[in-house]
């Protein structure tokens, strides 16, 4: 973590030992760093500096972690909030995050881990600024043109698209939040998607079928964002017991999608997508055409794209050799109607399709950090 610019970050931690080192530690890098060690002092701190970032223990006397972050989240919606948990307490770190967790840390951490965190959350700030401002020069255009939007039709044509575009850009930052931690195969959401929307075409999927099916490919993994970083970025396979807290994540990824606006069929894709055709899969066992068209498509293309992708807990496969998989497993893990529409387009096609994908993202984190260098050089000005 770089010591500049610096920024107020709260540490509300009752371990007072623990909470002088971290307190130490992080004010070295040149931050303001307040520490208390109960909920209700963090709030009255909360009330008096505004805090980019609040890294808040569960367990804390007169006010819990999860309240906590419940009367942070609703009063002061600019500080991305940390929680830290034991990994007993799994359940109260998913609860956190539902009341307005951005990330959470286990103890016992290192420092390198919580400073990985506070970077996270400062990067994740930076995407809710920029969010917050473009909104904010939206609504007053909108304002400005309301007369000619009675006027024309296509200037009301052009309002609904942008407004489409803003929801997809906030999928678009589920998906990069989790790309921060899971750093395995950046892009691999949008070539997924990529896979997803070619195969939906190829086997005639209706318009909001292939709505939902392009939205849930984009954050169909969302729910690995719960699962601790000794799980997820493990090098070597997993064992037993954490290959079933990592089979969790399709149930954190449902329950971080409740509220959200999304096109009819997406949750039930996200929910499905690691279920077999032979009733081998999880988390309900599905089979056959219990499973959706959509779920079982974009089965295919996560496949596809894990095996063509570096990974550390396995090695990478040619195009070729993936396919060659796929047909393998047709009939008993895939659907043999999708992987023969994804073997009757040439190699050299996906090849294509994949690389695009993973420069249009490129060109996305380009965007982004100029926006974040502009912003920040206009709030220093």
């Amino acid at each position: 973590m770089t010591a500049s610019p610096t920024i107020n970050l709260l540490i509300a931690e009752d371990e007072e030992h623990l909470g002088l080192v971290l307190q130490k530690e992080l004010s070295r890098l040149g931050n303001h760093v307040v520490l208390v060690h109960d909920g209700q002092a963090a709030l009255e701190a909360a009330g008096e500096t505004d805090f980019d970032v609040a890294l808040i223990d569960i367990m804390m006397p007169k006010m819990t972690g999860i309240d906590l972050c419940h009367f942070l989240h609703e009063s002061y919606p600019d500080t991305v909030i940390i929680v830290e948990s034991a990994m007993t307490e799994i359940h109260y770190a998913i609860e956190a995050l539902r009341h307005g967790a951005f990330d959470y840390i286990t103890k016992p951490y290192t420092l390198a881990e919580v400073q990985a965190a506070v970077e996270r959350a400062l990067h994740h700030r930076l995407l809710l600024t920029s969010s917050k401002q473009y909104d904010r020069r939206l609504e007053e255009l909108v304002s400005a043109r309301t007369d000619e939007v009675h006027e024309a039709s296509s200037t009301l044509s052009a309002a609904l698209k942008s407004l489409a575009l803003t929801k997809q850009s906030t999928l678009s930052a589920l998906a990069v939040a989790l790309e921060t931690r899971d750093v395995d195969s950046p892009g691999h959401s949008e070539r997924v998607v990529a896979y997803c929307k070619r195969l939906g075409i190829m086997l005639e999927l209706g318009s909001v079928d292939m709505a939902a099916l392009e939205q849930a490919a984009l954050i169909h993994d969302i729910g690995k964002i719960a699962v601790p970083d000794s799980i997820l970025m493990k090098k070597g396979p997993l064992n037993e017991q954490e290959l079933v807290h990592m089979r969790r994540h399709v149930d954190f990824s449902l329950r971080i999608m409740r509220g959200m606006d999304l096109v009819d069929g997406t949750r039930e894709i996200v929910a499905q997508h690691h279920e077999r055709l032979d009733g081998g899969g999880y988390p309900k066992a599905l089979s056959a055409d219990k499973i959706l068209i959509g779920a079982r498509i974009l089965a295919v293309a996560d496949a596809f794209d894990a095996m063509t992708s570096e990974r550390r807990y396995d090695s990478t496969r040619t195009f070729e050799s993936a396919i060659d998989e796929l047909r393998r497993c047709s009939g008993t893990q895939f659907d043999p109607r999708v992987v023969d529409a994804l073997t009757r387009v040439p190699v050299d096609r996906w090849r294509e399709i994949g690389h695009a994908a993973t420069k249009m993202r490129a060109a996305a984190q380009d965007r982004d950090r100029i926006k974040a260098a502009s912003l920040h050089a206009a709030e220093t000005h």
